[in-house]
């Protein structure tokens, strides 16, 4: 595996991205490490956007995206930039750790059928000075995870926002240390517990 190392800082203004696919049509990052430098920092590690051109069908394979060292807000993020067509991508055995706000954030509207296998969220040790509040957060779009799982987050292992009928799909995944997923109406912001889930082992509570 091919090992990245991102030595940058977080400025302000536009986020600050380690690695942005923009405008990306079919493509593939495989066997590949990325990881902050002690004192480095960055909004987000990877992120999937649509900006003059659509990104859609991309494919992230064996990627671990890992920011313990340095100062990461999110791991790895699908949105930004217009909202528009920025769908069906597949991400599979993808690991992310290390990071203070989100592991995975899927963040527009047009962002639907994204399929996750085998992959992992997993936020800071119990007890470590830092903090990871969300694993997997869905704001907007779809997804469909399948294995994998996640633990070690403050707030949920993961947090799925329902649109209607578009699906959001939970399948064979565990989570622990603390075991939580939330479910929410993105409509009302109201909490609710009805997004199709059929996990292997998974405690849903209120939040």
């Amino acid at each position: 595996r091919s090992r990245l190392i991102w030595t940058g800082s977080a400025g302000s203004g536009n986020p600050t991205v380690a690695m942005d696919l923009d405008g990306v049509f079919l493509g593939e990052v495989r066997g590949v490490g990325l990881a902050l430098a002690a004192g480095a920092s960055a909004d987000i590690g990877i992120r999937i956007q649509t900006q003059s051109f659509i990104s859609t069908r991309d494919s992230l394979f064996d990627v671990e995206v890992n920011g313990e060292a340095g100062d990461l807000k999110t791991a790895i993020k699908v949105g930004d930039g217009l909202d528009a067509n920025n769908d069906f991508h597949v991400f599979q055995q993808v690991v992310v750790g290390g990071y203070t706000d989100y592991g995975f954030n899927v963040a527009n509207t047009q962002i639907f059928n994204l399929v996750f296998l085998d992959c992992q969220a997993n936020g800071f040790a119990p007890g470590s000075a830092t903090a990871s509040p969300v694993g997997i957060h869905l704001a907007a779009g779809t997804l469909s995870w399948f294995g994998g799982g996640g633990r070690n987050h403050t707030v949920a292992d993961m947090n799925l926002a329902t649109h209607g009928n578009a699906p959001v799909i939970v399948s064979g995944a565990s989570f622990s240390a603390p075991s939580r997923v939330a479910a929410y109406s993105a409509s009302t912001s109201s909490r609710i517990f009805s997004a199709p889930i059929s996990c292997t082992r998974i405690l849903m509570r209120a939040l």
